[in-house]
């Protein structure tokens, strides 16, 4: 049964590293993804003084990918691979966190090996998690490590050695993502409630789980003093109030469909993920075993009580955004399993129903993601930068009207180029002037109008250029434009 055991483990983390690579450099970086790039490609000081300054996010991700691109280049198959890497790591990780929650709870009684590669199963087709395996940014990073935090957690941490591999495991997780600290808390209300069912004294348990505490609290405060200003004060323009009901649907859509769903399609994925998880409360309710109901109701709670921390936080400050949910991806998973192999006397009957409900909604999901070009991920990038790069001669220059970084991560061409408006608030007399200087001075402008709410919202640039200069000719690339005008 072991041997057995072992071979559906690999197979099912070979299927989602296949999952993980497939079409990895098909579509463009994106944004944020650039910017990772830009980042870590800067020399550590620079890197750790944006940190602490401005960027809202801890150095551990940044550092891996500074010291990793200079082992395997910046292409865009090399920085995703990193979060390929992680991503994967979580199946085996929502594994051992199945293993350990029901040895931890029920002494590995009950159909904990069913449940456990379910859930791996689950979570390597996830289609929340594999786009996030696709981008160059730290969420599948913090996703092992949470995963594996928890997973530690429920260990004897009377061991010396599990003891020191939880606070390692959870220190890699709040320096990834400050999202991290809401499975810190969750651990720490959890483990108190669980102290009962400690071997050891509880006293002893105690005293133990207090020092770890404390030790990933003198470890982490001197970041978070350092990097006190982002901490505190950071907020998105683009991020919304929602209420409690918003925050639930958003939570569940994310969590079975990811972001690649139509807006038509939610209330069907909202509805079939939830039946997945009403599912799992009756397979509680009936759960006549200690063996299941208890690492049922714990998974329950670290899949409710993060999300829960989330919401309340966003009340005092709008913060709710679905990547932060990637944390609980394997509680999400773990709970339906279990919730699956308790449903019937019968394991194969719920096991069947919860894989199809969730299965459904993830390949429809996939599809959209993998095939459908308006659920690429970024804009055409690539192909427009090839366009200029075809057609560019000397008197060119290349203007942009917002400040993404993904065009200069693609073009590494000699055309002077530069960005208007340079700044805002906007200053419309001074660009105006700007676009003057430029029209004499250049033969031909190519220009790239992204069309933003809060950089160059109404469009100056593109308004003055069609109205003092000749188009030549404009293209269209997947979500992003590019013109080229003449001055002559």
């Amino acid at each position: 049964m072991a041997k057995k055991t072992t071979i559906l483990a690999l197979l099912i983390a070979l299927f989602a590293f296949a999952l993980r690579l497939a079409r990895l450099d098909f579509v463009s970086l994106r944004g944020d993804e650039s910017f990772s790039v830009m980042a870590a490609n800067w020399d550590l000081g620079r890197l750790f003084n944006l940190l602490s300054t401005g960027e809202p996010h801890p150095p551990l991700y940044y550092a891996t990918l500074h010291f990793w691109i200079r082992i395997a280049g910046d292409g865009e198959f090399a920085v995703r691979f990193v979060s390929v890497a992680f991503g994967l790591l979580v199946v085996p990780a929502t594994f051992g966190l199945a293993r350990v929650l029901t040895k931890r709870l029920a002494g590995g009684r009950g159909p904990v090996t069913s449940a456990a590669l379910l859930a791996s199963l689950l979570v390597a087709i996830n289609p929340f998690l594999l786009w996030h395996s696709q981008d160059a940014r730290s969420y599948t990073m913090l996703a092992f490590f949470a995963t594996a935090s928890v997973a530690l957690s429920l260990t004897d941490l009377s061991k010396r050695r599990n003891w020191l591999a939880y606070a390692l495991v959870t220190y890699a997780a709040v320096l990834t993502h400050y999202s991290a600290l809401y499975i810190v808390l969750t651990e720490n209300v959890a483990t108190l409630a669980l102290l009962p069912f400690h071997r050891q004294e509880w006293l002893a348990a105690l005293r133990r789980w207090l020092s770890a505490q404390a030790l990933l609290a003198v470890a982490y405060l001197p970041w978070v003093w350092w990097a006190r200003v982002p901490f505190t004060s950071h907020s998105a323009d683009w991020i919304q109030p929602v209420n409690g009901w918003e925050s639930l649907e958003r939570t569940l859509v994310a969590l079975g469909a990811g972001t690649t769903v139509d807006v038509e399609q939610r209330p069907s994925v909202f509805a079939m993920v939830g039946l997945a998880l009403l599912l799992a409360a009756v397979g509680l309710v009936m759960a006549r075993r200690a063996s299941v109901t208890w690492p049922l109701a714990v998974g329950a709670f670290y899949l409710a009580a993060p999300t829960l921390l989330l919401f309340t936080l966003s009340l005092w400050r709008p913060m709710f955004d679905e990547r932060h949910l990637v944390i609980i991806v394997s509680a999400f998973a773990l709970v339906i399993s279990l919730g699956a192999v308790t449903l019937t006397p019968w394991r194969w009957p719920g096991i069947v129903l919860a894989t199809a409900l969730v299965g459904v909604v993830a390949v429809q999901s996939m599809g959209n993601y993998f095939f459908e070009p308006q659920y690429a991920k970024s804009a055409g990038w690539r192909a427009m930068v090839a366009e200029i790069r075809q057609q560019e001669r000397s008197g060119d220059y290349i203007l942009l009207n917002y400040p993404d970084p993904t065009f200069l991560y693609y073009y590494r061409g000699s055309t002077p180029r530069g960005m208007l408006p340079s700044n805002m608030p906007l200053d419309r007399a001074g660009t105006e002037r700007s676009l003057a200087e430029l029209a004499t001075s250049y033969k031909r402008i190519w220009a790239v109008p992204v069309a933003n709410t809060a950089w160059d919202a109404d469009g100056l640039v593109e308004k003055w250029l069609g109205s003092h200069l000749r188009k030549v000719e404009e293209h269209a690339f997947s979500g992003v434009r590019l013109a080229l005008y003449s001055t002559e």
